[in-house]
C-alpha cells in the first residue's frame, strides 16, 4: 500500500476503537475492521487498536456454567 492508505487505514481503525467506546452498548453485532470478528467475542468488547495487534477473542460455551473459551488472535 501507499503511504497515504496506509495513514488512512490507520486513522479509520482509530476512529473506528473510539466509537467502541463512544457506543459501547449499542455496537455489540457490529464486525471489527481489522479481525473481522463482532467487538462482543473481544476479550474488553471494544473493537481493535492496530492491524499490528489484534485483541484476543473469547466466546461463551452453551453450557451451563458459562465458561469463557479463549481462542487465538
Amino acid at each position: 500500500m501507499t503511504d497515504i492508505d496506509t495513514k488512512a487505514r490507520q486513522v479509520a481503525v482509530k476512529i473506528e476503537h473510539l466509537m467502541s467506546m463512544v457506543e459501547y452498548d449499542y455496537n455489540r453485532d457490529e464486525p471489527c475492521l481489522v479481525c473481522k470478528q463482532k467487538y462482543k467475542h473481544h476479550i474488553d468488547g471494544l473493537a481493535c487498536e492496530s492491524d499490528d495487534n489484534p485483541k484476543q477473542i473469547v466466546r461463551f460455551t452453551t453450557s451451563s456454567t458459562n465458561k469463557k473459551i479463549k481462542l487465538k488472535p
